[in-house]
């Protein structure tokens, strides 16, 4: 049976406690919402909506006259009561055009608006998640760059060095791409970039804040060319080593399809790879907050340098781990304890951009050891070969690895 939800996105506006929280935040109040979210009192789409609104209504506070803002809020109020429960959504646009309109033109704007197309450009650009922006449907093996307007540069160096100033001007391996970053010169919504790394390919970005990258094969990362000037959030598929410059009054958000990390100055190491079963965060140094996206149970977690966290379907763990063995990639090696063949195999593959196929018995061998990267394929996968019951071969282009009952040799 559904949960019942005790309190209502109108409720959280009007709730002087709530409000009271998102002003001054403690550690206790943050324990209390969150206990309700998790009890299924509190929906989570109202409660960060409602947290968004409050939010920009305050830094509107400076530039609208009192009276102004408690005609704006009576106007929600009357606006949430002329509409049923089941066209809520209508309330969420209203609400979400009321913080735009602020923020965008400083001015009072709200009793022109009779509908919610009447600003579609706005209210859809400011109601975008970034983990929804699209990857572009692109072929070939080279690294792309993917500009504002959707411009691509291709580039087909295997590794590759991105870099942005604090004007949002790129370089990519010391040449600079010309590119006009309108939200620098105006109080448009922000436009994202992205980079998108093939199979067999290596990038480093570095971020106009001053914030490296180092992106791992077959990864993607979405990010603003100039961060806003209350936040930093990037979007990250794959695998990647970071870097954050710290930045006590912007907190930095990145962010995957099932998880929320915020950092503060700090180094870690996220892998988030769509077709792996699990996602994994290493903490090198620093201190970052972790939250997963199941809206039935979110779960907020902190971590300390030389912990991992990772997240499987809805089981999180945390465990204490030699964290060079989660980083040496950069290095071009890898280190395995008790691993999979399949996952190892998978990394393998993005590695060195080719197709590898096993059956199940192999994929389920545990492994343990260090590979030597920079070697070239057939010497790693014939290493496998030699110290596990592994058969290989090749056949147009494909590696296959098959399980073979070998004698064992006789001990002396």
């Amino acid at each position: 049976m559904r949960k019942t939800v005790t309190y209502t996105l109108e409720d959280l506006l009007e709730n002087e406690d709530f409000i009271s929280y998102v002003h001054h935040p403690t550690k206790e109040s943050s324990n209390y919402w969150h206990n309700l979210i998790r009890k299924g009192k509190v929906n989570h789409n109202d409660y960060e909506l409602a947290l968004h609104y409050i939010q920009k209504l305050t830094e509107a506070n400076e530039s609208l006259a009192d009276d102004e803002i408690k005609d704006i809020w009576l106007n929600v109020k009357i606006e949430n009561k002329k509409h049923t429960h089941t066209k809520l959504r209508r309330f969420y646009i209203w609400v979400s055009t009321i913080a735009a309109t602020i923020l965008i033109t400083g001015l009072f704007l709200f009793r022109q608006l009779k509908t919610a197309e009447a600003y579609p450009t706005v209210i859809a650009e400011n109601k975008i998640e970034i983990e929804d922006i699209s990857k572009p449907d692109l072929t070939g093996d080279d690294i792309q760059v993917i500009l504002s307007g959707n411009n691509s540069i291709a580039v087909k160096d295997n590794h590759t060095e991105i870099k942005y100033n604090n004007k949002g001007e790129a370089e990519i391996n010391s040449i600079k791409i010309e590119e006009t970053i309108d939200q620098v010169k105006t109080d448009q919504p922000t436009t994202y970039n992205q980079v998108i790394i093939p199979k067999g390919k290596f990038s480093s970005l570095i971020l106009s804040d001053g914030t490296k990258l180092w992106l791992n094969a077959a990864s993607r990362v979405v990010y603003p060319p100039v961060f806003e000037k209350t936040k930093r959030e990037i979007f990250i598929e794959g695998e990647a080593y970071m870097e954050v410059s710290p930045d006590k009054d912007r907190p930095f958000i990145v962010k995957t399809k099932q998880l929320d990390i915020n950092v503060l100055g700090t180094s870690f190491n996220i892998s988030a790879y769509k077709e792996e079963t699990s996602q994994t965060i290493v903490l090198i140094s620093g201190s970052v907050t972790v939250k997963t996206k199941n809206e039935q149970q979110s779960i907020e977690t902190i971590l300390s340098p030389n912990q991992l966290f990772s997240l499987t379907g809805e089981e999180t763990q945390i465990r204490n781990v030699n964290v060079k063995n989660y980083i040496s990639w950069k290095e071009g090696y890898y280190i395995y304890k008790s691993e999979t063949l399949a996952h190892i195999l998978n990394r393998i593959s993005n590695y060195y951009g080719i197709t590898i196929e096993f059956d199940e018995m192999v994929g389920e061998m545990l492994y343990s050891g260090k590979m030597d990267m920079k070697e070239d394929i057939e010497s790693v996968l014939g290493g496998l070969c030699y110290t596990a019951p592994i058969q290989y071969q090749q056949k147009n282009n494909i590696h296959y690895l098959s399980f073979t009952q070998k004698t064992q040799l006789p001990m002396e």
